[in-house]
């Protein structure tokens, strides 16, 4: 099963058949980053361009309410 050179978590994946090669680390880094990229533009994007909900009840503090004093 293991031989002197082999580590634990490197047996345990290619027990489960996912020995990949090291190039497999780069790609999937690669993927995170982009994927991050994507969806931050994505909210930015989000944010600037759909309209607020405007609340009916909202309270200024410089704006004076009929009957109530500042």
């Amino acid at each position: 099963m293991l031989n002197g050179n082999t580590t634990m978590g490197n047996g345990v994946l290619t027990s489960h058949g996912l020995n990949f090669e090291g190039y497999f680390y780069w790609i999937s880094l690669g993927a995170l980053f982009g994927f991050t990229i994507l969806f931050d533009l994505g909210f930015i994007l989000a944010l600037t361009y759909l309209k607020r909900k405007s609340l009916s009840n909202t309270f200024n503090k410089n704006k004076k309410i009929e009957g109530r004093p500042l």
